[in-house]
């Protein structure tokens, strides 16, 4: 399977050396008491917004050469002007990787589709999108119209997830397998599996129905207590997700590069 978005990542991991992505969560204070914004950008003269936008851009700055993609989660970027949205894509681009808006998409298909139209206009290469509407395939060719890749939530970290994706049964198949088998079938871009919890035998699975070309992009790694490792030593097109632990590290290249390294080193075993 090829697609614009999948393309271009396949460049961006062979030029980078890289399957590290990079989540892009600006969190204020008033969300939690750690892992926030310092408040130095909180307090930008052109406003909280513009503050978060740079912020966002230095770490981009910091970490890029490390890292294949980036994932922005709308949740933290709801601030964002369409303009400051551009100029953060603009960033990303300009060092040669993607830009994944983690949205979670999850409407009938004519919301579905004014959202992948206004991630397109900002510039973002891909979108995460939930099943649980049942219109993967509508979402995913709507994507491919739009030149926006699909990636959906498959089996995510939360523990809460076990009731819908792993206990839940449609036409005899556990939710996380009807899940894949609906992102190959439907010409999705991929996948997100969370790296805590889930078992070598389901990455396995999961892989299997979606081919190699497909991707794995897998959330949940330090702050969430996951790994990774099982996803990594099986191969396949994976990119696996920092964020908290990246970006407020004191030293976020450092740090970019350490789990780049990390993760190159798995891949070798």
């Amino acid at each position: 399977m090829t697609s614009k978005f999948l393309s271009a990542l396949d460049s961006a991991m062979e030029q980078k050396g890289s399957m590290l992505c990079v989540g892009l969560d600006p969190a204020t204070p008033e969300m939690r008491r750690d892992a926030c914004v310092p408040q130095e950008y909180l307090s930008h003269p052109e406003g909280e917004a513009e503050g978060l936008l740079q912020f966002c851009k230095g770490i981009i700055g910091q970490t890029s050469q490390y890292a294949c993609a980036f994932k922005t989660n709308l949740q933290y970027i709801l601030p964002f002007s369409l303009g400051q949205m551009q100029e953060l894509n603009g960033e990303v681009h300009k060092a040669g990787v993607q830009n994944i808006l983690d949205v979670k998409l999850s409407d009938i298909g004519a919301t579905n589709r004014a959202s992948i139209h206004w991630a397109a206009k900002a510039g973002f290469d891909a979108i995460t999108a939930s099943p649980f509407t049942g219109n993967v395939e509508e979402t995913a060719k709507y994507g491919r119209e739009l030149g926006v890749g699909i990636i959906v939530l498959t089996l995510t970290s939360n523990p809460e997830a076990h009731f819908f994706m792993r206990d839940a049964q449609i036409g005899g198949l556990r939710g996380y397998e009807w899940i894949a088998g609906k992102v190959a079938q439907s010409g999705a871009d991929g996948c997100v599996v969370g790296a805590t919890g889930t078992t070598r035998e389901e990455w396995m699975e999961i892989r299997k129905t979606i081919g190699e070309e497909r991707v794995i992009l897998v959330p949940g790694m330090g702050a969430q207590g996951g790994d990774g490792k099982a996803a990594v030593e099986l191969g396949g097109k994976i990119i696996v997700n920092s964020s908290r632990e990246t970006i407020y590290s004191p030293e976020p290249g450092k740090e970019a590069k350490r789990i780049r390294d990390t993760l190159n080193g798995l891949k070798k075993k």
